[in-house]
């Protein structure tokens, strides 16, 4: 059947918007919603938070079981998301095994770390695929508006920086953005520079 052009045009925005395979929203809308919660903050003076999440060890999955199963895999895992994050932000899938969540308009930081332990304990069950049980964890990197960014790309930037010292601790965990982390990684690329 051919599509009307309006569906065309529907289908063309969601695509252009949409992660193809979980169908959350991809990097490029999360980026507009999280500067679109900035200019909300300032205007209402609310709380903001970005989490990066990444998959430990999601290579070994796609490696021993196949790409189609890791595909459902991150399929079960952005719906569990959803269903935790549910009303209170916004889940979207940045690539690969990394998503994105923005929480807006929060009480405090406790809210922050309950949403964190909650996106954890979503994988102290095994996700399950037909048959098969997928044991898999999740590192958590968080940065906080405006104290670790003023805009989107820094406040992604930084929450994917607290995300590699969770790794970095042992993985299954989630880590706060601070001052000496991102003063670490300019020390780290001003020496990187130096040594070219």
């Amino acid at each position: 059947s051919v599509l009307a052009p309006a569906q065309i045009e529907k289908h063309t925005r969601y695509m252009a918007y949409n992660d193809s395979l979980t169908g959350l929203q991809n990097r490029f809308l999360f980026s507009n919603k999280v500067n679109e919660a900035i200019r909300t903050s300032k205007r209402k003076d609310q709380n903001l938070a970005v989490m990066f999440l990444d998959l430990d060890e999601f290579k070994e999955v796609n490696d021993t079981f196949g790409h189609k199963k890791g595909d459902e895999l991150l399929k079960v895992v952005a719906s569990n998301l959803e269903a935790v994050v549910s009303d209170n932000g916004v889940v979207a899938r940045f690539g690969g095994d990394e998503f994105m969540i923005l929480l807006r308009n929060y009480d405090n930081k406790d809210t922050v770390v309950n949403m964190a332990e909650s996106i954890i304990n979503i994988f102290k069950t095994n996700q399950t695929i037909g048959y098969q049980n997928f044991n898999i964890t999740a590192s958590i990197g968080i940065s906080i508006y405006p104290n670790d960014g003023e805009d989107s790309d820094t406040l992604i930037k930084n929450a994917d920086i607290a995300m590699y010292e969770a790794k970095e601790g042992g993985k299954n965990n989630y880590v706060f953005c601070n001052d000496k982390l991102k003063a670490d990684v300019a020390i780290d690329f001003q020496l990187t520079s130096d040594l070219r």
